[in-house]
């Protein structure tokens, strides 16, 4: 089997997972006007984190 090669904008090379949660996160950061560039320092402040578990919840129906 061979594998695809990587997406030269890929933040963590060779990890699909890493990489198809962050383009997630990214884009969940997005709908409320916020970029997210890593998990590191992008997270540091706590709005990503809560923008996040509020995209989860309006996903899963917890309707906040």
């Amino acid at each position: 089997l061979r594998r695809p090669p990587p997406d030269p904008l890929d933040s963590y090379p060779g990890q699909r997972t890493v990489n198809a949660l962050h383009k997630w996160a990214q884009a969940a950061a997005g709908l409320h006007g916020l970029r997210l560039h890593n998990f590191g320092s992008s997270l540091g402040d706590g709005r990503a984190l809560c923008y996040l578990v509020r995209v989860c919840g309006w996903v899963i129906g917890w309707g906040w």
